[in-house]
């Protein structure tokens, strides 16, 4: 289990991708670092006042059993 912060800017377009809690195997982060990052841009809504709360969010990624 991956948890990932990412920050996006006004369009979608991830800005950063941070872990911030690994799972211990680098590779795993890694890759969903990656996946995060070709994502991009992710879908954004179109009400401003949830805009701003889509500006910062955090995926948990968990590989299947």
């Amino acid at each position: 289990r991956c948890t990932v912060r990412v920050r996006l800017g006004g369009t979608g377009s991830v800005l950063l991708v941070s872990v911030v809690e690994s799972s211990g195997n680098t590779a795993f982060d890694q890759s969903v670092e990656k996946a995060v990052r070709k994502a991009d841009p992710l879908p954004m809504p179109t009400s401003q006042r949830l805009l701003a709360k889509f500006r910062e969010i955090e995926f948990v990624f968990e590989p299947g059993n």
